[in-house]
């Protein structure tokens, strides 16, 4: 890929280097896809002392991601993430069982030559230092043909690190390295200088026994001109042998006879018969797998098994995950609040609310099939050790992910919210209130206002009642007047027939003047007489008016009682008028607080 560089300064190496010491810290496996999505959403904030997004950018981050997936979805890596896997434990066998693996690289190329032999030696360097120091041989490493390998200095392939150690250190655990080459100046000297047995065959140009003698650590030496001497005459299967073990360091042996077709390398399409896959003539039936396909069932498996972590996504946007073991599917989480105002059923209320959208194949969210949630869910913002992961994001998902806001807002004002309302009362349920606790506020309201209004009925009525109490006052203020005239005129009237009667017999003796005086005193009496007719006219006049004025005050107390048990019956009436009604926010009225892809929920 060409990135990468210095484990102490370079970016790319600080950020993977952490990621996958984070996951082995929290005991979760991680693959390659799994590594894209924590490149591109670390499980971490701070590397070092500067936040991530200062010392690693997202867009950074993400051409990262992407060189790392174009070589991921290359058809001839695919290989590379097949096969058995690379455990020393397993390549090596059981300890008391002898065990031989043969790994061949030649039909690689040279940087896939050094790729996977450096994932070997290294591999082979962290099992030895897993195991108890040892004098005995524990595993041998053979190399044919070094060329490149382990070259001289300035060259420094990622090979030549890991097999320096094991030149190094190896002894002290078991571990031996066996390596072969025509040329010794294609050797570093170190390695040669770190071997404790060599094997030397003749060499004919000057250089190449140079170079063995500086390994044997005898160039200018009078010894290492003799064996300069002798490796340049050594005969056809004859060897100079060096060992720093054996007393006489330096021996002279030949080799038995032995048969060898060297036909040099086996090629790629003749493995298969060695690893017991049918050979072409054994499967004349069955054309060989065109690459497209190869890759092609290589990617459904890889689809059906899943990847350790989530898929990168080309946005930015929070993931959280379950505890659902296996393989999940995405879906969205919305934190959301509804603020809603009517004045005529004077509400205000602002709820928060958690929705469920599911997520088709095709990564189009389905909000007709969300489901509200009562409560905020227990999540994890990093994955289950057990979850897998589809190994590609649903095609629509970044796009739906980026409207996500503007569709939730419309979708949430084309639902109803059911509200409990009496719209007499003027009042609705509150969100946690039953219908019954609704039904006793209600009562309690209308007994509130039916206190109010029979209140002002009585008040009305009473003033009516002090009106005509006043008048019935003074109707018998007048009655008794009028009754107090009648008796004065009574008695008047009866004290003229007595005087006009003592008058005519003891007055006059004439009888034309006793004629006068009779007649005077008649026409006075009837005059009298009219007077008391007139008050008793008065006097029943005002008795008449005091019995309607009676009936009037027993009336208005009679319709003012009726009043107040009307008012009474209509506020029941009132209190028991519930019903839903369904109340359509506006999209003004809908606040996305958060929208979060979420795992397996």
């Amino acid at each position: 890929m060409d990135r990468g560089g210095d484990p102490l300064s370079d970016p790319d190496h600080v950020l993977v280097a952490s990621i996958i010491l984070e996951n082995w810290r929290q005991g979760r496996g991680l693959d390659l896809a799994g590594l894209l999505g924590n490149i591109a959403e670390p499980p971490i904030d701070h590397l070092g002392a500067l936040p991530l997004e200062t010392f690693f950018p997202r867009d950074r981050r993400m051409k990262l991601v992407m060189a790392l997936n174009t070589l991921i979805a290359s058809p001839s890596f695919a290989a590379w993430t097949e096969g058995t896997p690379l455990d020393m434990d397993e390549l090596l066998g059981p300890p008391d069982d002898p065990c031989a693996t043969i790994i061949t690289l030649a039909h690689l190329d040279d940087r896939q030559r050094q790729f996977c032999l450096a994932l070997v030696v290294s591999e082979l360097v962290a099992w030895m230092r897993r195991q108890p120091a040892s004098s005995g041989l524990r595993a041998l490493l053979y190399i044919d043909e070094v060329q490149g390998i382990l070259p001289p200095y300035p060259a420094n392939p990622p090979t030549k690190s890991p097999l320096m150690t094991l030149l190094k250190q190896g002894r002290a655990f078991g571990t031996g390295v066996w390596l072969a080459t025509q040329n010794p100046a294609d050797l570093d000297y170190k390695a040669m200088g770190n071997a404790g047995v060599k094997v030397i065959g003749r060499l004919i140009t000057e250089r190449d026994r140079d170079r063995a003698l500086e390994g044997l650590g005898l160039a200018g030496t009078e010894d290492g001109r003799e064996i300069e001497r002798v490796v340049g005459s050594l005969a056809k299967r004859e060897f100079l042998l060096h060992d720093v073990r054996a007393k006489n360091r330096v021996q002279v042996f030949s080799s038995r006879w032995a048969m060898s077709y060297l036909r040099g390398p086996i090629a790629l399409a003749e493995m298969g018969p060695l690893l017991g896959h049918p050979s072409p003539a054994e499967d004349l039936g069955t054309s060989p797998q065109p690459d497209s396909a190869r890759h092609e069932s290589q990617t459904t498996h890889r689809a059906e098994r899943g990847r350790s972590g989530p898929p990168v996504l080309a946005i930015d946007v929070p993931q959280l995950f379950g505890s659902q073991a296996g393989l999940v599917t995405p879906s969205l989480l919305v934190h959301n609040r509804v603020t809603i105002e009517r004045r005529t059923l004077a509400l205000v209320r602002t709820s928060t609310e958690f929705w469920h959208v599911p997520i088709d194949e095709r990564g189009t969210a389905l909000w007709d099939e969300a489901k509200p949630l009562a409560r905020e869910p227990e999540l994890s913002d990093v994955p289950h050790a057990e979850t897998r992961f589809p190994v590609a994001a649903p095609e629509a998902l970044a796009k739906e992910l980026r409207s996500a806001d503007r569709s939730f807002v419309r979708w949430r004002a084309r639902r109803t919210i059911p509200v409990l309302a009496n719209t007499r009362l003027k009042c609705v349920a509150d969100a946690a209130e039953s219908r019954e606790q609704f039904l006793d506020r209600c009562l309690d309201l209308a007994d509130r206002a039916d206190d109010n209004r029979q209140e002002s009925a009585r008040r009305k009525y009473e003033r009516k009642i002090d009106m005509l109490r006043r008048r019935l006052d003074r109707e018998h203020d007048e009655l008794r007047r009028d009754q107090v005239d009648l008796d004065a005129r009574q008695a008047e009237e009866k004290l003229g027939l007595v005087e006009g009667l003592f008058s005519v017999l003891l007055g006059s003796r004439s009888l034309r003047s006793a004629a006068g005086k009779a007649t005077s005193k008649l026409k006075t009496s009837a005059g009298k007489r009219r007077m008391r007719q007139k008050a008793e006219a008065s006097v029943q006049e005002s008795e008449h008016e005091i019995e309607r004025l009676e009936r009037q005050l027993e009336d208005l107390a009679d319709e003012m009682q009726e009043e107040i048990e009307d008012i009474a019956t209509a506020s029941d009436e009132i209190a028991n008028t519930i019903e839903d009604v369904a109340i359509r926010p506006k999209q003004a009225d809908v606040t996305v607080k958060e929208i979060s892809l979420v795992w397996g929920m």
